[in-house]
């Protein structure tokens, strides 16, 4: 990590993204107790997970770490948090993320489920370490040392899967599954979920949010979708966390088939590192737009549909 991480500019961060510990460790993945603990300076993040705090803040690792000479932020945050036009670009993947800058003209990005499925199934995707992922292929289901008790999040999305595990590379996201579940499941879990963050578009009320996620067990976070390079779309992935009643359910009910396809993603890793591009989208799996049910496009913050997506 470039720098000395800054507990009290997470802190100050977090705060101004109007997010409690709890909801930012639900985007990174974590629990409120390590998000605790990063901001006392009881524990020094990894770079990877700096990495994860600063793209769940709209920010760059730049405003979390400690310029080495002058003893300020390598980038002074700005009111959003997005990177200002001098900010150093190489220290960090996410200075590629898209920064809202006050010139944007761009439509607000749609917010669509795009996957692989079937009638019957719908495709996700989840990154682990050699441990868990073994036992989950052998068995067909997560078992120990997988936790029950702990969030666990499925992502629709292969490239955006490429994009948190840094092509299963990442520590702890070495092996890359993809997962069959019922589309019955997957259904289950948008009619009962909330999204992470309040949202004045999507809920009546701030108390309305807070009622729907303190009686929900599934999160909805909507994060820029990525292209085979991993720069970002102007397109929203949904990324579905899954807790109490939710993991039972997902573990239980709805896995219908486990696979390791992380031979494949080294494969498409290889091909885009090569700049072979057209064999990278002639490989890549077709996702297309999910048709959720349209009662709960609301619940989940997603975009209405468009009659031309059928074919997407």
């Amino acid at each position: 990590m470039p720098g000395q991480f800054i507990p009290n500019q997470l802190r100050h961060l977090r705060t101004q993204a109007g997010l409690t510990q709890a909801e930012l460790a639900e985007k990174i993945s974590s629990d409120a107790s390590k998000v605790d603990s990063y901001e006392k300076g009881e524990e020094t993040p990894s770079h990877e997970a700096v990495d994860f705090l600063a793209e769940a803040l709209n920010t760059t690792v730049d405003h979390l770490v400690r310029n080495g000479e002058t003893g300020r932020p390598a980038t002074a945050p700005s009111g959003t948090g997005s990177l200002t036009a001098n900010a150093p670009q190489a220290s960090s993947r996410l200075a590629s993320s898209p920064a809202k800058q006050p010139d944007d003209r761009r439509s607000t990005p749609r917010r669509d489920v795009r996957a692989s499925f079937t009638d019957q199934t719908i495709t996700v995707y989840q990154a682990y370490s050699r441990e868990i992922a073994d036992v989950a292929v052998e068995s067909q289901t997560f078992a120990a040392p997988f936790k029950r008790e702990r969030m666990t999040w499925i992502k629709p999305s292969f490239l955006w899967m490429m994009y948190r595990s840094g092509w299963a590379t990442k520590p702890g996201q070495e092996r890359v599954l993809e997962i069959q579940i019922t589309r019955d499941g997957f259904e289950w879990a948008l009619a009962h979920a909330a999204l992470s963050s309040h949202e004045s578009g999507t809920y009546a009320s701030q108390q309305h949010w807070a009622e729907r996620k303190r009686t929900t067990p599934v999160r909805i976070q909507w994060d820029p979708d990525r292209s085979a390079l991993l720069d970002p779309l102007n397109r929203r992935a949904i990324q579905i966390g899954l807790s109490g009643e939710a993991v039972d359910r997902y573990l239980d009910q709805w896995i219908t088939k486990i696979t390791d396809i992380t031979p494949f993603a080294a494969r498409v890793h290889r091909d885009v590192s090569s700049g072979r591009l057209d064999a990278v989208r002639e490989e890549l799996p077709v996702e297309r737009v999910y048709p959720v049910p349209a009662p709960l496009l609301g619940l989940i913050g997603a975009s209405e549909p468009q009659s031309s997506e059928s074919s997407a």
